[in-house]
């Protein structure tokens, strides 16, 4: 039987399709107990027998936007790179071979102009949460200079499926309660990752544990509004969409402070996951419009449970 793998984070979203993936495979897969990442952790207990590790955790969804908003570095680098480093160490010092770390396409930045981001892309964050990102994996490759540990690292760009929160969620909530979206002018080109195809871009790097840094994503580029298209097809609705331009929409959200948000709706963000496909022979399962119009299905069927939920926000 194959060594088994902690994996932190199981809990949640990512972590829940992944362990379910690492059953169904007859994987041994064994969720961290520590469920809160804090620095001068003894993570001993946990990693003794361990044959890889499979890190998830970090920042939830909403304290890395509180954070963000109030430009306050420190606990996003506690959480992300200093307990990821501590993890590390811990994780080499009782002999774990592989040690997967799932990082972000922030640590290029935010937006893409012309070429797609590739790992060879500069590594320029934009937000802190990405420089929290990039520093992990700094300190990681220190740790596998100093420690012979096989670091894999895995940026995938937004992840998106079945019970995913934050703003990816309200934006689903609009969709289905047919509320009037300004986007049918917006031409944008954003590559998201749905969570299927990170799960197995993750089985990928276990099975073969390459010490190296890969871009996950979906293979198709799409639009905001062939992306609203998608979802309101996933829940059996007619998108409602309507033309302003883009321009204008920049505009009004630099003046009501949603910044942010108009760039993710207007910007664009391409990446290109060829270098994976190509050292680790994965494809990604998943098509893009599969993937969206799947997620659309399981949040409509459990859309009492979020019914508070409003509009697209932060």
């Amino acid at each position: 039987m194959p060594a088994p793998i902690l994996v932190t984070g199981a809990s949640g979203f990512i972590g829940r399709h992944l362990t379910r993936a690492l059953a169904d495979q007859a994987l041994p897969c064994v969720p961290a107990r520590r469920h809160e990442l804090a620095t001068q952790a003894d993570w001993s207990g946990e990693v003794r027998g361990m044959g890889s590790v499979v890190h998830l955790a970090a920042a939830a969804h909403e304290a890395a936007q509180r954070h963000e908003r109030a430009r306050n570095y420190e606990p996003l680098r506690r959480m992300n790179a200093l307990a990821t480093e501590e993890l590390a160490r811990a994780a080499a010092a009782a002999g774990v071979q592989h040690f997967v770390f799932v990082s972000s396409i922030a640590v290029h930045g935010d937006e893409t102009t012309g070429a797609p981001f590739s790992e060879t892309s500069a590594l320029a964050p934009r937000s802190l949460y990405g420089r929290s990102k990039l520093e992990a994996e700094e300190r990681l490759a220190a740790v596998a200079a100093q420690t012979g540990l096989r670091i894999t690292a895995l940026r995938p760009t937004l992840v998106y499926g079945p019970g995913n929160p934050g703003n990816f969620r309200r934006l689903i909530r609009v969709v289905q309660r047919g509320w009037p979206l300004p986007f049918r002018a917006v031409a944008n080109r954003r590559n998201l990752t749905y969570v299927g195809n990170l799960v197995a871009a993750i089985v990928a790097a276990l099975r073969s544990p390459a010490p190296e840094t890969f871009i996950v994503c979906d293979r198709e580029a799409l639009s905001t509004p062939q992306l609203v298209r998608e979802l309101a097809a996933g829940l059996g609705r007619e998108p409602n969409l309507f033309a302003v331009a883009p321009a204008c929409l920049t505009a009004a959200a630099r003046i009501t402070g949603r910044r942010d948000l108009a760039r993710r709706l207007v910007g664009s963000l391409e990446a290109d996951c060829s270098k994976i496909c190509r050292v680790l022979g994965w494809e990604p399962p998943f098509h893009a419009p599969e993937g969206l119009r799947e997620t659309a299905r399981w949040h409509e069927a459990h859309r009492t449970a979020h019914a508070g939920d409003a509009g697209p926000s932060g």
